[in-house]
């Protein structure tokens, strides 16, 4: 995803690819029950992003015999996203729901600690306040602007 035209803090940025990509393909997503109940699927799908100064690189992993169907399928559902303001709100409830489950363990918060410095360089104090103000019109404005034109594939099969 080219991110230069994108006027978004980069944590919030992330905040609303986890919930486009979990709103689409985690296993409560109507994508991962069809694939379940088409046998497509062996596994539920792993998205990672990586990120570069321009781009957002977001990495399917999943285990499957029927890979081109799947690949079909996720092209799919990446050219077609809509997702409407109460699909975002309960996203936002249940990213709320995690963060405050977060605090119950030292050793969770020391690495969202880290991890907010490693990848952003900074510490975000106000997670929950981000987290609230993630709204519909930035979200349909990002979703405008994802490109999946420029994008790999591998297959790693088993012999």
């Amino acid at each position: 995803i080219p991110i230069s035209n994108i006027k978004l803090d980069m944590v919030i940025l992330n905040y609303y690819l986890n919930i486009i990509f979990d709103l689409l393909f985690d296993t409560t997503s109507i994508f991962f029950e069809e694939c379940v109940n088409e046998g497509l699927l062996d596994s539920s799908i792993d998205i990672d992003y990586n990120s570069t100064n321009e781009h957002k690189i977001i990495v399917f992993e999943f285990k499957t015999k029927k890979y081109k169907e799947v690949i079909n399928k996720i092209n799919k559902v990446l050219n077609n996203i809509k997702i409407d303001a109460n699909d975002l709100e309960r996203r936002k409830k249940s990213r709320i729901i995690k963060l405050i489950y977060r605090f119950d363990s030292i050793t969770t918060v020391n690495n969202l600690i880290i991890k907010n410095i490693i990848s952003y360089n900074k510490l975000y104090e106000n997670t929950y306040e981000i987290i609230n103000s993630l709204n519909i019109d930035e979200l349909n404005n990002l979703i405008k602007n994802i490109d999946i034109s420029n994008r790999s594939i591998y297959v790693i099969k088993n012999k």
